[in-house]
């Protein structure tokens, strides 16, 4: 067996959990910052795979069909869903499980534990208030801060494209706790590193509001994708919109106010743009530079 996750916080613990239930050491991580199969390292194929927290398009599923010998699906992204296999992802069905890591813990009757704690805090702008949330933390009597901020540290993997950091706490965070992870300082190292590419980037962010949302750009080299939800965090106001861009592609990513993304999901993928995802509070999207002014006016137009 294999196991095929997304590269935050979510896609770790979500493998962490899975790992108390199945026995394997082969744990891959698609290419960060693409959902399409291109992006799935090869060596994952040729087993029964099972994949989690990453969602990919139709034709994508697919091709994954076609290279393995069974599929779990565990996820909490609305999108499509694989032609083979099982498939367990509650978002399917008009639910909104806060991470995929509680998908996993539920189905596999695992107890809810730190870790979820630790991923719902990583998928939610702010956890406080969800119910799953807030009985974890008060179940095993977690600081709330460092909860979060045990999410932000496990993030700083990826945002750094460190894949052997994304692995490393995959295996460790079983015997791990809370206390350890808030003071494990090989992710803080990592961490700070992120905390001073972020303060460069807000500096370059060219912000306009445009009809009552929020409009940021900010311009990099191809890792500034790897920050655009940081980036969101701290330029948010409301609704607001942050595109990164690099001198080959731009990624939209709209999220906040009292919007439902799904419709605006469908019409991305309608109108034929790569690597469309989210949900229900969230919406992200790759484009072409030359045609990101079109993209954005038909998002602020469908408001």
């Amino acid at each position: 067996m294999k196991v095929l996750t997304h590269w935050d916080t979510d896609g770790i613990v979500s493998a962490s959990k899975l790992l108390e239930v199945i026995n394997t050491n082969e744990v891959y991580v698609p290419r960060i910052g693409s959902w399409r199969f291109k992006a799935i390292p090869p060596e994952a194929f040729g087993d029964v795979l099972y994949v989690l927290d990453y969602s990919l398009p139709q034709e994508d599923w697919v091709e994954v069909c076609k290279r393995v010998k069974g599929l779990v699906y565990i996820d909490h992204h609305p999108g499509s869903k694989p032609p083979c296999g099982k498939t367990v992802n509650p978002a399917l069905e008009g639910e909104a499980p806060p991470s995929a890591s509680v998908v996993v813990s539920q189905y596999f009757n695992l107890p809810l534990d730190w870790r979820d704690a630790v991923a719902i805090a990583a998928d939610l702008v702010n956890p406080e208030g969800n119910p799953i949330w807030e009985e974890i933390v008060r179940k095993e009597g977690l600081d709330k801060e460092k909860v979060k901020e045990a999410a932000a540290l496990l993030n700083a993997c990826y945002r750094l494209n460190d894949y052997d950091c994304i692995k490393r706490y995959i295996f460790k965070l079983k015997d791990m706790s809370l206390e350890e992870l808030y003071e494990d300082q090989y992710l803080w190292n990592r961490r700070r590193e992120v905390l001073r590419r972020i303060d460069e980037l807000v500096k370059r962010a060219e912000c306009e509001r445009v009809d009552g949302i929020k409009v940021c750009k900010v311009k990099g080299d191809p890792s500034v994708h790897n920050f655009t939800n940081a980036l969101w965090k701290r330029l948010r106001e409301g609704e607001t919109i942050v595109i990164t861009i690099d001198g080959e592609r731009a990624r939209i990513y709209c999220r906040g106010g009292n919007r439902d993304y799904t419709e605006l999901i469908k019409m991305l993928k309608e109108m034929g743009l790569d690597e469309v995802g989210g949900k229900v509070q969230v919406c992200s999207a790759y484009v072409e530079p030359q045609r990101l002014e079109e993209v954005l006016n038909k998002i602020l137009v469908a408001r």
